[in-house]
């Protein structure tokens, strides 16, 4: 059999894994549609000596993103919103918006907002919103964690309440920052499609693709195919090998209960083959 023409890729892949910044990888590789290469290596339980596997479950993070702002598209193809709307048309709380002054040193010194948040600015993370997680020191950082933003337990209509009364970092369309701004997009999406995000992304992207492992949370038959979850020993310095378990990150419970917030912004747990699926569709 001759080799493999991505050999160079997966040497580079089982090194991430050899040299300890990795538990495992597992990439699906596309030309067009069409899957030129899969590559499984490491363990999805380090402690327990599980080797990977395609069918094994991942907390896609990030990756929930993407799935909620092909939601957005879809509305906006189907006439029932406009990417240059202002979003108070929808989420009127988040009108009459005030921003943090250039400078200030507290988190009341605001100016109002020059113009309004569009699902655009949203979609592009130019809206002013922060995340509140990634700028420790900062008044955003602190306003943001005394807020409880951020409590899995909040539905995503009081997680849009609480931020609504949090001032913007910027004007929106002035400045990009990552940021919650696709957790509000999910609530938008409730919103107009009057679904709950998780129902709407079931019935419109998971169930017609069959991406039946693919869900705001791990029921319990399937949990024991939930992997791991390991963070760098060092934060701050991605460069250091050495993982940590980290389990119940970013709260107890994550991804394991139906009770806790459908996340738009990185909610959704998945395999390899489902969001394969999805990157083929796009």
């Amino acid at each position: 059999m001759p080799a493999s023409p991505f050999q160079p890729l997966h040497a580079a892949l089982r090194a991430q894994v050899d040299q300890g910044f990795l538990p495992g990888v597992s990439t699906v590789l596309l030309r067009g549609r069409e899957v030129v290469d899969r590559f499984l290596y490491g363990q999805a339980d380090r402690e327990a000596g599980v080797p990977l596997r395609e069918d094994h479950i991942f907390r896609v993070f990030s990756n929930t993103k993407l799935l909620v702002s092909c939601a957005v598209l879809m509305l906006e193809e189907e006439g029932r919103l406009s990417l240059s709307e202002p979003v108070e048309r929808y989420l009127p709380e988040l009108g009459r918006r005030q921003v943090l002054r250039p400078g200030a040193t507290r988190i009341d010194d605001v100016e109002p907002a020059r113009r309004p948040i569009t699902v655009e600015h949203l979609m592009t993370h130019t809206s002013g919103l922060a995340y509140g997680a990634f700028d420790p020191g900062t008044l955003m950082f602190t306003a943001y964690a005394q807020s409880g933003v951020h409590n899995p337990l909040l539905s995503n209509a009081q997680m849009v309440q609480t931020l609504a009364a949090l001032p913007l970092a910027f004007h929106p369309g002035e400045q990009w920052e990552y940021s919650l701004a696709t957790d509000v997009l999910g609530r938008l999406v409730e919103v107009v499609s009057g679904q709950r995000l998780g129902a709407f992304l079931q019935q419109r992207i998971f169930g017609p693709l069959e991406m039946v492992d693919t869900a705001f949370w791990v029921p319990p038959h399937k949990q024991e195919r939930l992997t791991a979850l390991y963070g760098g020993v060092d934060f701050t310095d991605p460069r250091k090998p050495g993982l940590n378990r980290m389990d119940h990150a970013p709260y107890p419970g994550a991804y394991r209960s139906p009770r806790l917030r459908g996340s738009g912004g990185g909610g959704v747990t998945s395999t390899l083959g489902n969001m394969g699926r999805m990157i083929q569709t796009l």
